[in-house]
């Protein structure tokens, strides 16, 4: 990604998910004190400035983070397989 506030260039290095045992509360963060059922992080890092992932954390410019907060919807045949997987996934 690139524009905006930044200054350079940066790289798409992982993406993540935050969601919850309740469909109410799942997202890290919140919007008007809002909390959303799950939210997307897109992780980026200045590729341009730094020669490695782990050296961009470590500066205040070294990354740039994308959320999405995410609404429950109608169920969608496609992602059914991906949805009857989630119980399955461990947390730290």
């Amino acid at each position: 990604i690139s524009g905006g506030p930044l200054e350079n260039q940066y790289r798409l290095k992982q993406f993540h998910f935050h969601w919850g045992a309740i469909n109410d509360w799942g997202s890290e963060h919140t919007v008007d004190c809002k909390f959303y059922p799950a939210e997307l992080h897109l992780v980026h890092w200045n590729a341009v400035v730094y020669p490695t992932f782990e050296e961009a954390v470590m500066e205040g410019n070294g990354l740039a983070v994308i959320g999405v907060f995410l609404k429950l919807g109608a169920c969608h045949e496609g992602l059914q397989t991906l949805v009857d997987a989630l119980p399955a996934v461990k947390h730290k």
